[in-house]
């Protein structure tokens, strides 16, 4: 029995970490490696070299410290989520009251990039709100530990890209977007946002070439949404064809202008008649 529960803790454990920065390759691995030694043992029952028999002896009071500690980590994360889901429910009652549950989650358990994500956009909102600037900057200081807890999720990439736009720091926002694009696989939200940045510091070659990288995996951002959001996934990568053939407009390639302007109408078309299906299937 006792095996079993720190089994079951362990398999938990993994699963929530995977949800944050322990998402590396290998990490399963050396976690129950380490285990093993904390855990068992092993004895050589042979003295054939060529045909040793090992038995692993299961050391149940190290056992039993170590799910008591796993118990006492899972009782930390569960109890900073219900904190951080208390803050999430209040966000459209009160700001306030939202930002004091929230930080305090954060306090509580450091180590989750959500609760820095959430608290970063309740800082901006009330930056929106005040015009005060010193929220804005620390809208982006928890953004950044939001980012450095989860480097490999893009959308927390492209919110603190967002964010550095807001102060003109464009040099930091690039460096945001490109992660953003790098971790980003199927989603093109961010090549068209920092698209949009080149062409505004008068990049235009730039912006052509990301946008390029972004069509690359247009068809399977539409490909592998969900059927309820294949038609804003259309209007995205409609909207990717369309920067693409004013750039091409610009340049007097008339033959890639109208073949992505063409691409453009027929995305918008095919998305807003899907959208119509849908609204007529509510009704």
């Amino acid at each position: 029995m006792l095996p079993g529960a720190l089994a079951a803790s362990i398999s938990f454990l993994l699963h929530i970490f995977l949800e944050f920065s322990w998402n590396f390759p290998g990490a399963a691995l050396f976690f129950f490696l380490m285990l093993g030694i904390a855990v068992g043992k092993y004895e050589n029952n042979s003295h054939n070299t060529s045909k040793r028999i090992f038995n692993i002896n299961l050391n149940y009071k190290t056992t039993s410290i170590v799910l008591v500690l796993i118990l006492i980590f899972t009782f930390w994360h569960y109890a900073s989520l219900e904190i951080l889901n208390k803050g999430s429910m209040l966000i459209e009652e009160d700001n306030n009251k939202a930002l004091y549950y929230i930080e305090l989650g954060n306090k509580i358990y450091p180590i989750n990039s959500i609760g820095y994500k959430l608290e970063s956009d309740l800082y901006y909102q009330k930056y929106l709100d005040n015009k005060k600037i010193e929220d804005l900057y620390i809208a982006i200081e928890k953004g950044k530990k939001s980012v450095k807890l989860t480097p490999y999720k893009w959308d927390l990439h492209y919110n603190l890209g967002m964010l550095y736009l807001k102060i003109e720091d464009y040099i930091k926002a690039e460096e945001e977007f490109l992660l953003a694009v790098d971790y980003s696989a199927y989603s093109i939200t961010p090549h068209l946002e920092v698209s949009k940045l080149y062409n505004k510091i008068g990049m235009p070659e730039k912006a052509k070439d990301i946008l390029i990288q972004g069509l690359r995996v247009s068809e399977y951002t539409i490909r592998k949404a969900p059927t309820s959001e294949k038609p804003a996934k259309k209007i995205e990568v409609a909207y990717l064809h369309k920067n693409l053939a004013e750039i091409y407009y610009l340049e007097g390639n008339t033959e890639l202008y109208n073949y992505h302007y063409e691409k453009n109408k027929k995305l918008l078309k095919e998305a807003f008649d899907r959208i119509s299906e849908l609204l007529k299937e509510k009704d």
